[in-house]
């Protein structure tokens, strides 16, 4: 069974939609809504979890034909797309940080968010309280034992816990 949660956040009452995060017993996606297709996904394996960014737009880089090679030789469905990964790596403990493994860091501004109102169903909203925004995304198995590390949204997955966290942005 599939279910989606999506993140708003709200300036002076107006909310927009920041995130949709769509998930299943074995794997969770989080889509930053602003940058269009790229996402963050983790998946879980017999060895752990796995964490694969993926960015359309990603520059080239000198291992991406090794990766579609690969993915061809395993025989996976769609091997061109293992070269648009920024990042495919198991997520390990310890954490280096307060809220779990950094998945990804995002310049959001208010105006960019989606108005849509698709996405107001389904949807847990939280302050912004700059603009513009470095949005982090962190996950870990285990829900964060500090409450020390500030965030606006604390999600529970199949998986374990998506924390999303902001901060001036330069």
């Amino acid at each position: 069974m599939t279910r989606v949660t999506n993140l708003l956040l709200a300036v002076e009452g107006e909310s927009r939609a920041l995130a949709q995060i769509t998930e299943s017993p074995s794997q969770v996606i989080v889509r930053l809504i602003p940058y269009g297709a790229e996402h963050v996904s983790i998946h879980a394996r017999s060895s752990g979890l796995l964490k694969t960014y993926s960015m359309s737009d990603k520059p080239p880089s000198t291992w991406d034909e090794a990766r579609i090679a690969a993915a061809r030789a395993i025989g996976y469905r769609d091997p061109e797309k293992h070269g648009k990964y920024a990042d495919h790596r198991p997520l390990v403990e310890p954490y280096l940080f307060a809220l779990g493994d950094h998945l990804v860091g995002r310049r959001v501004d208010f105006a960019s968010l989606s108005t849509k109102l698709r996405y107001q169903r389904h949807a847990l909203t939280a302050r912004l309280p700059y603009d513009p925004a470095m949005i982090e995304l962190y996950f870990r198995q285990d829900r964060a034992a500090s409450p020390l590390a500030a965030h606006l949204f604390e999600v529970e997955t199949a998986l374990g816990w998506l924390y999303v966290a902001s901060r001036p942005s330069p």
